[in-house]
């Protein structure tokens, strides 16, 4: 059954139109669950032979602590810094890994001296017109939500923060959505991350921080 199709019964699932690479309009169908946001990943999976939400995991799992103190080393996202070591504190320490590489994930963009909100906001209005990660709630809470975002509208509802740096990277890739400019390295460095090739130029700065991180 096609995205477009569903029960009859049911009311018909908006649709968003996302702007593709050559300008045309791709219309994303609308599927708030967890379900969906796996669909997107084995899209991606399928299109470019890359399990996604795998080598994010592999990816900070090796980079999560040069990240995190290299954030600490410039003084960069304090909130999350303090947010991350409270958490530390507070749970037991099979919580931790999971702990770390949400920390890095948040904290990458600072490392580009990027906009943040580009990629995820944290209990605030997101209306960019390019994917963006929602986060309500402490992003280190287990009663944390999160739901992948297009112009306004919810998309998915990923079920951690790496699934949903995933789909949101599927988005881009599956509907050819440009890079938003002031989160262009952090996107190209997750690109990087998990593989993925494409005809566009990697900027220099990110090449190196990929050796120095990975």
């Amino acid at each position: 059954m096609s995205p477009a199709e569903g029960n009859s019964s049911q009311a018909q699932q908006p649709a968003k139109k996302a702007m593709m690479s050559d300008g045309k309009e791709a219309v994303i169908q609308v599927h708030t669950s967890a379900t969906s946001a796996i669909k997107i990943l084995t899209e991606i999976e399928h299109i470019f032979k890359v399990d996604v939400d795998k080598r994010l995991l592999e990816g900070f799992g090796k980079a999560a602590d040069k990240i995190i103190a290299e954030a600490k080393r410039r003084r960069l996202g304090k909130e999350i810094l303090l947010q991350y070591q409270t958490a530390l504190s507070q749970e037991c320490e099979e919580t931790h890994k999971g702990h770390t590489v949400c920390a890095a994930i948040l904290l990458l963009p600072y490392l580009f001296h990027e906009n943040p909100d580009r990629l995820y906001v944290i209990d605030k209005v997101a209306n960019a017109p390019t994917p963006v990660l929602l986060i309500s709630g402490n992003p280190f809470s287990a009663g944390c939500e999160m739901s992948l975002r297009i112009d306004g509208m919810d998309i998915v509802k990923p079920e951690d923060i790496s699934m949903g740096v995933g789909a949101l990277l599927g988005i881009y890739f599956i509907f050819g959505v440009k890079y938003a400019e002031n989160v262009k390295k952090t996107l190209n460095f997750l690109q990087c991350m998990v593989g993925i090739n494409s005809n566009d130029k990697v900027p220099i700065g990110v090449i190196k921080m990929v050796k120095a991180l990975l």
